[in-house]
């Protein structure tokens, strides 16, 4: 994907993203890729999944949920009122 400003190029390369920069003159040529710091994104083998905003100072990507914790309160209370009454 080009950058907002078309002088980087974003990719994905085994989960992980890089930009590399481009530089267009009489010839085109191109920099060195950078390892950018997002991982953990969902992307599929055949299209791109990730966009930027059309000011191009920010990813729009999905990425998996992660682990929850759900805290109960007066767990002991909840129980009585769920278990059926002798």
């Amino acid at each position: 994907m080009w950058s907002a400003d078309g002088r980087e190029i974003y990719y994905d390369w085994d989960g992980k993203m890089f930009s590399i920069a481009v530089h267009a003159g009489k010839e085109v040529t191109f920099g060195r890729p950078s390892a950018m710091p997002i991982t953990g994104y969902i992307q599929p083998l055949i299209r791109r999944n990730y966009d930027m905003t059309p000011d191009g100072k920010q990813f729009v990507m999905l990425f998996r949920a992660g682990p929850q914790i759900e805290v109960i309160s007066n767990f002991i209370d909840d129980l009585k009122k769920r278990l059926p009454t002798p």
